[in-house]
């Protein structure tokens, strides 16, 4: 097992969880520590950040980070699953619309709103995944959450098909927003297709298939490394704060820093042969406090 420490953006594909093409990652690369920063769906296809290493320490800043989605919904069917996995629930009548339409339906959904989360899902309810619950046929109350939908782009049409393009917070499900849209139209539907384009800053350009990862793991190629991406790269948008020898040496042992000039609520701090050190936080006007502590050397 080796001491790795980076971000793969793999390109997921279809018909395994993301834990399970995790395992598969980290023991083709042979990773010591690794984990995933937002599932996707078994059938979803797309970008699964995975961290490995010192990595994983800012996985929580790439899950709540907004994502963008490529769906495709079909109408006239509900499924058990909200997707294309689940059995067959419900049909309905297939109402047809023009594409004028369609953009001031979806553009209805724009904004802050308050989403359900499905049974089946991964959220806990008291220790339990609700898909677990789902499977046994059990239904539990469950507290709505905000989300917000940035933007949602009409694609491509058809009589009982719709295409577009999401942007979105963390937190919300492309299958209850395909329900919710069917139900203020008087119809059933399910999600048929979805993709996950990006998360944040980080793009599909990026992004790596599995069958490359594995043929070149199997044949010890060392270009394996170019697909890793660094902590560095991952968070584009904190500001920037270098320290001295001092201030450095206090920032490693967990010791909050007095520090003049401006700097934001989050940053990514290096030390003076810009190394990157950490990520601290704003405690007060002229407190730095460590929040992440990086070994990567």
């Amino acid at each position: 097992m080796q001491n790795i420490n980076g971000i793969i953006l793999l390109d997921k594909p279809s018909g395994i969880t993301s834990n399970r093409v995790l395992q598969r990652v980290k023991a083709l690369i042979k990773a010591k520590k690794g984990g995933h920063t937002g599932s996707l769906d078994p059938f979803a296809t797309g970008m699964l950040p995975l961290c490995f290493g010192e990595a994983t320490k800012i996985s929580n800043y790439l899950l709540n980070e907004k994502k963008t989605y490529s769906v495709e919904v079909k109408f006239g069917v509900s499924t058990s699953t909200g997707d294309i996995d689940g059995e067959i629930t419900g049909n309905s009548k297939i109402k047809e619309y023009s594409e004028d339409q369609w953009k001031k339906i979806l553009n209805e959904f724009k904004g802050k709103s308050e989403q359900i989360p499905p049974m089946y899902s991964a959220l806990r309810y008291k220790g339990k995944r609700l898909y677990e619950l789902a499977r046994k046929g059990e239904v539990v109350d469950r507290a709505a959450r905000k989300i917000q939908i940035f933007s949602i782009d009409l694609g491509e049409l058809s009589k009982d098909t719709i295409n577009f393009e999401i942007t979105c917070s963390k937190g919300t499900y492309i299958r209850v927003l395909a329900e919710d849209i069917a139900k203020k139209l008087g119809m059933l539907a399910h999600v048929s297709q979805l993709r996950r384009k990006s998360v944040g800053n980080l793009c599909e350009s990026k992004m790596v298939k599995f069958s490359i990862l594995e043929d070149l793991a199997q044949n010890n190629n060392p270009t394996i490394s170019d697909y890793f991406i660094t902590i560095d790269e991952a968070l584009t948008e904190f500001s920037v704060v270098s320290l001295n020898d001092l201030q450095s040496s206090k920032f490693r042992n967990g010791q909050q820093l007095e520090f003049d000039g401006y700097f934001d609520n989050n940053v990514k701090v290096y030390d003076r042969n810009n190394n990157l050190v950490g990520i601290a936080y704003k405690k007060n006007q002229n407190t730095l406090a460590p929040k992440r502590i990086f070994h990567l050397s």
